[in-house]
């Protein structure tokens, strides 16, 4: 989820930035055409300013466009705006999200160290009483055996394990030596 995240916000960024080169080439243009249309002006006014006539109408022209600055100089653009405030949004997102990585694996690291204590502890407690863990294992490894345990093997398994199943075995055999012995006689 985490390098979802992050693969979205660094398409976000590029898609912001190519945003931004394209303003960038737009305003650089813009300052071309307005630096083209100053030169273009500064030439007309000198052509002008030969004439006595219109050397009056400049001068006082000139002092009113002595007022007006470069319009791009304090024209806050809205989209320039807006696609700055995306940056920082998306430059705090990435922010958050390293944060929450960084939790994440400081979390796991925990986790780690929590397991191999418990692993040790575990080891610890075996190592001390090996009674307890040879019982257990003797115990494990009988409920194994039984599961992987035939059923037929089962059965045979629960006759000679039956009390009085060597007794029972032993009485047959006597009948059948008897009944034998008995027909011989006859």
């Amino acid at each position: 989820m985490l390098q979802r995240e992050v693969a979205r916000a660094d398409a976000e960024s590029r898609r912001s930035n190519v945003i931004i080169a394209e303003y960038k080439q737009i305003c650089q243009r813009l300052e071309d055409d307005y630096n083209a249309a100053k030169t273009t002006l500064s030439e007309l006014r000198a052509k002008v300013s030969k004439c006595e006539k219109c050397r009056t109408c400049i001068m006082d022209s000139s002092n009113i466009l002595a007022d007006i600055a470069h319009p791009l100089e304090n024209r806050i653009d809205p989209m320039l705006h807006r696609v700055q405030e995306r940056v920082r949004e998306l430059e705090l997102e990435l922010a958050q999200t390293k944060l929450a990585h960084v939790e994440a694996e400081c979390r796991n690291q925990d986790l780690t160290h929590q397991l191999h204590a418990t692993a040790s502890e575990l080891q610890a407690a075996r190592n001390s009483w090996p009674w307890l863990s040879k019982t257990l294992s003797s115990i494990k490894e009988a409920a194994n055996k039984r599961e992987a345990m035939t059923p037929t093997a089962l059965r045979d398994l629960r006759r000679d394990s039956a009390p009085g199943g060597d007794l029972h075995h032993l009485i047959h055999s006597r009948s059948r030596e008897t009944r034998d012995s008995l027909k011989e006689v006859v």
